[in-house]
């Protein structure tokens, strides 16, 4: 169970919802969520963030290649064109 409060400025008073979160959760997540979440990782790659486990360029593209409408959006396959071609760039040592 989830609960939020806030402060109503005008009246002050406070107010609280609950909501149960059990049923909301999906096995499997979203197209758009799946390409967020390879747009993050992508970010975390370039910066080289301390945050990014064992993240890699493949399995962005294989997050990507999960994205059923990823050759109909041409901002997604473009970004898809973009992270295959920063795959095949010679790795740098710092």
């Amino acid at each position: 169970m989830m609960q939020v409060r806030w402060l109503n400025i005008i009246p002050l008073m406070s107010a609280i919802i609950q909501k149960n979160t059990i049923d909301s959760i999906k096995p499997e997540m979203s197209e758009n969520m799946k390409f967020a979440s390879a747009v993050a990782e992508t970010g975390m790659l370039l910066r080289d963030s301390e945050y990014k486990g064992s993240s890699s360029y493949e399995s962005v593209l294989s997050l990507l290649d999960s994205i059923s409408d990823i050759k109909s959006d041409e901002s997604k396959a473009e970004f898809a064109e973009l992270v295959k071609k920063m795959a095949d760039m010679p790795k740098s040592d710092k």
